[in-house]
């Protein structure tokens, strides 16, 4: 009996061999990739804290530190001693000016930081401080962000004007003070104290420029008051020549006012 071959069979087995092969050589070069990659990896571990970050770090080495900023209150030995505690044995890359900027602003007086890396080898530091503008309620210094805090000393501020009132009425309480300074200016007085107290009631203590000696009081009222102190610096000179200085002026009249006089 005569055999008969089936050449698709062998085509079969030649293309599974074939197969093995090419698979076997793929994973033999990919198995081989592994081993060089890995053995990169583990060199770069340890040439990059031996070798290749002492040059960097030397390269990016911090050999100025500019702080910019008219500073007057803010502590300028705070300032440095937090810029040092970031920036002590660390290159210019490794500062993280994120948290450098939170821990200035947490010292007193500092309202804004700005960091910049100048590179390689600069770091700015600019320091913007709260500019206080009024002592409210004679403990806490008013910024001119309508901000409140408390310094170590406050009588280091007694020339700045004086303004009392319930920590809800800060707003309403500066923009009285800035009406009623700018108004007596006018007439050459100058604002050093304004009250606000229940009843929308008015007092505000001023100084004559002109006549250091005289210092009165102003008492108003009610929505008309910058009106009404327009009025005011309108008669005062004629006030002001009188043989006594006025100890108090009541505005809370519609069309005059009351006068008190030094000594009665």
């Amino acid at each position: 009996m005569a055999s008969v071959e089936f050449p698709h069979k062998t085509n079969f087995l030649e293309k599974a061999q074939l197969l093995l092969q090419t698979t076997w050589s793929r994973f033999r070069y990919g198995f081989l990739l592994l081993i060089f990659f890995g053995a990169v990896l583990v060199f770069m571990r340890w040439a990059l804290p031996v070798v290749i970050q002492p040059r960097l770090s030397a390269f990016f080495k911090i050999e100025n530190i500019d702080v910019a900023g008219k500073i007057e209150f803010a502590s300028l030995q705070r300032i440095t001693n937090v810029i040092q505690s970031h920036t002590l044995n660390k290159a210019l890359y490794q500062v993280e000016a994120d948290q450098l900027k939170i821990d200035l602003g947490l010292i007193p007086w500092v309202e804004r930081i700005k960091v910049e890396r100048v590179w390689p080898h600069q770091l700015k530091v600019s320091v913007e401080e709260t500019v206080p503008i009024a002592i409210w309620n004679k403990d806490q210094i008013l910024s001119h962000r309508g901000d409140l805090f408390k310094p170590q000393n406050i009588e280091v501020h007694n020339a700045l004007p004086s303004l009392l009132g319930a920590e809800t009425q800060v707003h309403l309480v500066t923009d009285m003070y800035r009406q009623a300074s700018k108004i007596l200016r006018q007439a050459h007085l100058k604002l050093y104290e304004v009250q606000y107290e229940k009843g929308f009631v008015w007092r505000l203590f001023v100084n004559d420029k002109n006549r250091q000696e005289i210092n009165f009081e102003i008492v108003m009222d009610g929505e008309k008051s910058v009106s009404r102190l327009y009025r005011f610096i309108e008669h005062y000179p004629s006030l002001s020549q009188m043989e006594q200085s006025p100890k108090r002026v009541d505005l809370r009249y519609p069309t005059g006012m009351a006068v008190a006089w030094q000594g009665e």
